[in-house]
């Protein structure tokens, strides 16, 4: 609803009233005005602004004398002649006063004089009758003070801290005084001094004196032995049990019966070295003893190999084939590595991986169907439903290429919107769902106009990026301008 000037005739013509003249009423009146807008208003040479005080009121009254007692009020400063007087504390509005039945108390309680005795003990403090005679104390801490026996004489002097020689008796203070009656017993010829073969009944082990430390005599408590018959001096070991010496390249057998010769191998046959051996074979495990294999050529088993570390010396290309399947089985995580740096990791919620570049290939769910045709380069339907990335922006601002969908909230009139340009094929779909005002979208290329303005809540457009800028693909209630 726009506001009009009214009409008014000048040099016979119909004008409007011009903004700087009064329009003059004498004689007249308004009516039938719904609402009167004015920055004041003059009554009776009284102006009255934006705010009206009784004070404002020009001629209004100011004390009961000046109004018409028209309806006989009587007024008096007795209060015997107020009518409808409250009849509670709490009809005069007094919080602080004591209620009647506190006031029934107050008479029967203890009055200035009163004794102790009228009340009830409940708290167990002590009478006079409590510490007459005996008193039991059961401390649960220390007892500081003096304690004095029932004829008053001083059994423990609290400010020196010892007892009282004069109240100790019994027979260790009788033996103690006599044998200090004696004098310095270092004078009177008394032991001072004790010589350890003086000592009698002494211990003849080591246990017997207590030491829990020393040598036990045993073999295996000596520490640094030697480590070779040389080392204890031994010259003979072998002659010394009656094994009579052999010659160079003869080998010691046993008889099985403790007996032990120097013998050599038929037909002067055997082997000099391992390489000499073409079809070795062990008994028993291999113990490497912390040592290394190593050389060049192949190692076939039949059977499963087990290490700590499957490690490449990083100059060759380590294969991995089979006629059937290859299995990698970890109890955590398998990590693909390159240069140290994990570029995927397969767990047992999938595969995890940052991947630069691009993808070959088609792609399949978990039923076996096909979801990408890697070689027609098609999304393969039936797709039951795509989720897009969405921005909420509140106020005015840059709508985002990276997301799919943008949701604006207006927070005044004409908020301003931008989108820059997009890459081919792109959509962008944009939606108002929050109404403070009227919100005006300026791409920088719009293939069928300059602007989009979104009025209402709901209004929403899909554009889509051509060679000729963003194209409308999509729209309700949206303008393009």
């Amino acid at each position: 609803m726009a506001n009009r000037f009214p009409l008014v005739l000048s040099s016979n013509e119909i004008r409007e009233l011009p903004s700087i003249d009064n329009l003059d009423l004498t004689g007249s009146s308004i009516v039938g005005a719904n609402n009167i807008s004015a920055v004041s208003l003059t009554i009776n040479g009284g102006t009255i602004g934006a705010s009206v005080t009784y004070a404002d009121i020009p001629d209004a009254p100011t004390q009961l004398s000046d109004l018409t007692n028209d309806i006989g009020l009587t007024i008096s400063n007795d209060f015997s002649d107020i009518t409808s007087k409250p009849t509670s504390l709490a009809g005069y509005g007094i919080t602080d006063a004591a209620t009647l039945v506190q006031g029934q108390k107050a008479d029967s309680a203890i009055q200035p004089g009163g004794n102790l005795s009228s009340l009830n003990n409940d708290t167990n403090f002590i009478t006079l009758a409590d510490v007459t005679g005996e008193i039991t104390v059961n401390p649960t801490g220390d007892l500081q003070g003096s304690v004095f026996a029932d004829n008053s004489t001083l059994l423990v002097d609290g400010t020196n801290g010892n007892v009282p020689s004069s109240v100790v008796v019994g027979a260790e203070a009788t033996n103690w005084s006599t044998a200090y009656s004696w004098g310095d017993h270092s004078v009177a010829g008394y032991l001072t001094s004790v010589a350890y073969a003086d000592l009698t009944s002494t211990p003849t082990t080591i246990a017997g004196y207590g030491i829990t430390d020393a040598f036990d005599g045993t073999f295996a408590s000596l520490t640094g032995k030697p480590s070779t018959l040389a080392g204890y001096g031994i010259t003979a070991a072998l002659t010394d049990i009656g094994i009579v010496e052999g010659i160079d390249g003869q080998f010691l057998m046993t008889d099985g019966a403790g007996s032990f010769t120097f013998e050599t191998i038929a037909g002067g046959g055997g082997i000099t070295d391992v390489s000499s051996d073409t079809t070795p074979q062990l008994g028993g495990n291999l113990d490497l003893n912390s040592n290394n294999i190593t050389g060049t050529g192949e190692i076939t088993i039949t059977g499963t190999v087990t290490a700590t570390n499957f490690v490449s010396s990083g100059t060759g290309t380590p294969t991995l084939e089979s006629a059937t399947n290859i299995v990698l089985d970890a109890a955590n995580n398998i990590n693909l590595k390159i240069n140290t740096a994990t570029i995927a990791t397969i767990s047992s919620t999938g595969l995890a991986a940052d991947i630069t570049g691009d993808i070959t290939g088609s792609v399949f769910s978990d039923d076996s169907s096909m979801i990408i045709d890697g070689v027609s380069g098609t999304i393969v339907g039936p797709i039951s439903k795509i989720v897009g990335d969405v921005q909420q922006i509140s106020g005015p601002g840059a709508i985002s290429l990276d997301t799919l969908i943008t949701e604006i909230t207006t927070t005044g009139t004409d908020d301003a919107y931008s989108l820059a340009d997009g890459i081919l094929g792109q959509i962008k779909i944009i939606a108002m769902v929050g109404d403070g005002g009227d919100a005006i979208l300026t791409p920088t290329t719009l293939a069928t106009g300059t602007n989009v303005t979104f009025e209402d809540v709901n209004d929403n457009i899909t554009l889509l990026f051509t060679s000729n800028g963003w194209l409308n693909t999509a729209n309700q209630g949206a303008i393009i301008a």
